[in-house]
């Protein structure tokens, strides 16, 4: 890729990141503030027209930089403009395409301009010529998409956040964006749409006409209730950025024991949110094994009656065989098994036998299936009343160890609130009362989700009640047959298009567990193997050795693995061959996993290209030592004030 006057970069800045076979790894090391995270945000910009990191800054006031070098733009008078550019160039041995976007930026004051993009150009390379393309988006569409370039192109930090609560939602858009079903989701649509305008344009009168009437009014609140969620998950995100971007000004404050709280506070809401989790899989176990244990202890004393009355049945020789003779006689008169085929030598021998046996009283006792049957049955009965009462008894630990992590929780936010700072750039206690508000927020914002989420399904079924309700009142008449057989056709098509639909994601699905399990393995330090299960509501399950699931206590590291794991899998699946370029990975990792991780990064997503932004603190002497024989290119951004250079390492 090549920047000219981009943000913080001065001049013109090359950086070649072509990998050779096994040296599939480029790094670019920068400190915090010397354009590192600036890099993906070229990229993006450069292909997308926009930038990705800023968006999640907004906050922090970067989305008012202008897109041109600020050392340059200070040398500017007022109404002077700066251009410059982004290209991003692909090829696997030489570059084949150039993707271009330029940039103005107008000095209208002291610290005041105005930024203006161009559209993207493209030039391919044909033969030893480069042509201009019209259609540079058509080709970028065959490369890398804007549905799944957040699986290629991503910022590390976002990884700590994916498995938090109702991640499922994740998981599914990611599935979907990699599943290439667009076409069919436009299919599916405009069958809807035909199948309505049919109903609509039809001369009904009387009891049809009311129905339809209806059923329309219903679609109706349908539509506003998706519409209805759709804000509330826009808010509740937004609302989680929020709180995340509030915890990361005190996370950076100067006062070295607001730092140290609040870095408490973090550990005791993952505690807590892992807590939560861990309750909630004991109570899934305990309603599961509630379910199986129940219609035993209910029915205990009938089997044990029942168990009465075959040992006494049996004692005085009354027990019935299990198979009747003359039933046996009878195929053997008749020469046919009750399937109508004749019967063969082979196994009318087997039936003279069986016939001598239960003659002779000789099965008896495998007759007797209850009196062993039943004593099992109860032993499993047993069992599961062992097991639901530990489980209640996990529950009431895993209960009281929330109400102690809460209570410390509670205990940090008023000892903040109370405390005086000498960090002067931030008011702890105003922030405070801003994280109670989101939080309380946050919350509401759940159960609203919840209960529309509800709302939904019921007027969905309300929905299709009513359209069988209309189809089976239009049969009733010779005039609308017509109309009858367009709309069973038309709604067999939307229910195979579905079922195609499902099918495609049920093996997208089932691709994407392979590829999670195996690069989890992969990457996580741990030396026990782990089985990954994606299950079709899209949730996962980190099962052990003892096929325990591990996703309510998974450390924040073994999460961000996990995510990362995750988003590669969808690489894998998509069809695409692009590169990954990865902000932050291994952020938030600590050092003893960090080195395993990086041990075994070499063999990750074998014969992809990688590039990975990473700080000082990240690409430390170990880590560096371990990936050494994987680097292709290794590059530093040298920053001074305004101006940054790439140099090469």
């Amino acid at each position: 890729m090549e920047v000219k006057d981009y943000r913080q970069f001065h001049g013109k800045q090359r950086i070649e990141l072509k990998t050779d076979g096994k040296k599939n790894i480029n790094v670019i090391e920068g400190e915090n503030g010397s354009g590192k995270s600036n890099l993906l945000n070229a990229i993006t910009f450069c292909l997308y027209d926009t930038e990705e990191h800023l968006e999640e800054s907004k906050e922090e006031g970067l989305n008012v930089y202008p897109y041109g070098n600020r050392d340059k733009l200070e040398d500017l008078d007022e109404g002077e403009e700066l251009n410059g550019y982004v290209e991003v160039r692909f090829g696997r041995d030489s570059p084949e395409y150039r993707f271009k976007r330029s940039f103005t930026t107008v000095k209208k004051g002291e610290n005041q301009f105005s930024d203006a993009s161009d559209d993207l150009t493209l030039q391919r390379k044909e033969g030893s010529d480069w042509d201009i393309k019209d259609d540079p988006i058509a080709h970028l569409n065959q490369i890398l998409p804007v549905d799944v370039r957040d699986y290629y192109l991503f910022d590390g930090e976002r990884l700590d956040t994916f498995f938090e609560e109702e991640y499922s939602e994740n998981v599914k858009k990611g599935i979907v964006d990699v599943s290439h079903i667009d076409l069919l989701e436009r299919s599916e649509n405009h069958l809807k749409r035909v199948r309505d305008q049919i109903q609509d344009k039809d001369d009904f009168s009387g009891k049809e006409d009311e129905l339809r009437e209806e059923l329309n009014e219903l679609r109706d609140e349908l539509e506003d209730l998706e519409g209805d969620k759709e804000e509330i998950v826009s808010n509740l995100e937004e609302t989680r950025r929020l709180i995340k971007q509030k915890e990361s000004k005190l996370e950076d404050s100067d006062d070295k024991y607001i730092r140290s709280r609040q870095e408490q506070r973090s550990k005791a809401k993952d505690r807590l949110k892992n807590l939560r989790s861990r309750k909630e899989n004991l109570q899934n176990r305990s309603g599961d094994v509630l379910a199986e244990a129940a219609p035993i202890v209910y029915c205990y004393d009938a089997l044990d009656f029942t168990l009465e009355q075959i040992n006494e049945l049996h004692e005085k020789g009354k027990l019935p065989p299990r198979i009747q003779d003359y039933f046996i006689r009878e195929l053997l008169e008749e020469g046919e098994c009750i399937c109508g085929e004749p019967i063969e030598e082979d196994h009318e021998h087997e039936l003279k036998d069986l016939l001598e046996e239960v003659e002779q009283g000789l099965d008896e006792d495998e007759n007797l299936e209850g009196k062993s049957e039943i004593p099992r049955i109860q032993d499993v009965g047993t069992e599961k009343v062992s097991q639901l009462l530990d489980l209640r008894g996990q529950i009431r630990e895993v209960e009281e160890e929330i109400s102690d992590t809460e209570t410390e929780i509670n205990e940090i936010k008023e000892e903040l609130k109370q405390y005086d700072t000498s960090d002067e750039d931030i008011d702890v206690d105003a922030i405070e009362d801003q994280l109670d508000d989101l939080e309380d927020r946050e919350e509401t914002l759940k159960d609203q989700k919840e209960d529309i989420v509800s709302d939904i399904a019921l007027k969905q079924e309300e929905v299709d009640n009513k359209d069988e309700e209309l189809t089976k009142e239009l049969k009733k008449k010779e005039k609308h047959q017509d109309l009858v057989k367009k709309l069973e056709f038309l709604e067999q098509s939307i229910d195979h298009v579905n079922e195609i639909q499902q099918t495609v994601l049920g093996e997208i699905r089932s691709q994407a567990q392979e590829k999670i399990e195996e690069y989890f393995n992969q990457l996580i330090w741990k030396d026990e193997e782990y089985e990954i299960v994606l299950e079709e509501d899209y949730t996962i399950r980190v099962l052990d050795e003892f096929g325990m699931d591990k996703i309510g206590s998974l450390s924040a590291g073994e999460k961000q693995v996990l995510a990362l794991s995750f988003m590669s899998a969808l690489t894998s699946i998509s069809g695409f061959e692009a590169p990954i370029v990865i902000d932050t990975p291994l952020g938030r990792i600590s050092s003893e996993p960090r080195n395993r991780i990086a041990e075994n990064i070499p063999d990750y997503i074998e014969g992809t290209q990688l590039t990975f932004l990473m700080t000082d603190s990240e690409y430390t002497t170990q880590v560096e030592s371990r990936m050494k024989d994987s680097i292709s290119n290794e590059y530093l951004l040298s920053n001074s004030g305004l101006k940054t250079e790439v140099v090469e390492r």
